[in-house]
């Protein structure tokens, strides 16, 4: 019955996985927005 102690383990593990996902996908986002500002602005000039 000592299982409670690794479950919580587990649930932070999952929060930290699900923490890093949501990082990458506003990482991910931003540099897409960065790249395509700049590729329009090298396009228009």
């Amino acid at each position: 019955m000592n299982d409670q102690p690794t479950s919580r383990e587990q649930q932070l593990v999952q929060d930290k996985r699900f923490e890093l996902r949501l990082l990458w996908k506003g990482l991910g986002s931003l540099v897409f927005v960065v790249a395509l500002a700049y590729v329009r602005q090298r396009w228009w000039v």
